[in-house]
Formats: structure tokens, sequence, C-alpha cells
């Protein structure tokens, strides 16, 4: 078994019962040659993974780039196929969006094993 698919295992086994979605604007112009304008009927693509949402220590708080009920939500790279979020994107958990603050992209070669999002309720 590769690591992107025991990080896909464990995230399934230890996990809670619960899928978010990625919802990842769609930003590419309509016209290639002219990148600088913006389709305006752009929708989202949404993706529903299986995921691992921890509150962040309060310990971590500081206010200013960690806030109050922050949430770590942790995603198997395997998960989103050949999907790469963004700072734009947002996560939808248990019908509550979140705002994307941050993300670590675990990637020790040319596999994605891990995504870990940083997260805030909007």
């Amino acid at each position: 078994m590769a690591l992107e698919d025991t990080a896909l295992a464990l995230i399934r086994k230890f996990g809670e019962d619960r899928l978010v979605s990625l919802l990842i604007p769609n930003t590419a112009p309509p016209d290639p040659t002219k990148p600088w304008e913006v389709d305006p009927t752009a929708t989202e693509t949404s993706i529903t993974v299986p995921a691992v949402v921890v509150p962040i220590a309060r310990s971590l708080v500081d206010g200013n780039s960690v806030q109050q009920g922050d949430e770590t939500i942790l995603v198997a790279g395997l998960s989103l196929g050949a999907t790469i979020p963004s700072t734009d994107s947002k996560i939808l958990d248990e019908g509550q969006e979140k705002n994307i603050i941050s993300f670590d992209r675990i990637r020790p070669g040319k596999t994605d094993f891990l995504y870990k999002f940083q997260v805030r309720a909007s």
C-alpha cells in the first residue's frame, strides 16, 4: 500500500462520519487569449471528501492569524484527485460555509499525501 493510500485509509478509519465539500471557484477566463476578463456566469466546483475535523487548541489562538473557533480539517490527497485548492476556495462542513485561512499541502515528491486546512466560519 502506497503512502497516499495509507493517508486516505487512516482518515476513513479514524475520522468522523463526516464529509466536507470543497467549493472551488471557476476562475478560468472565457477567452484564454484575454485572461483579464472574468466569466460572470462562472460557478463553483464542488468535491465531497471524507475528512477529520479538529478544533485548534486554545493555546495556539493569537487573535490574529489563529482565532477562537478556528478548526483544522485534514483531507487525504487522493480524495481530491487532480484538484488543487486555494485560499479562494471554501469548505462546506455540516451545512456551514467556512473560509480557508491557510493550508499546507504535504507533498514529499510529486504525490499529494495530505492537505491540512485552517478554516474559520464565514
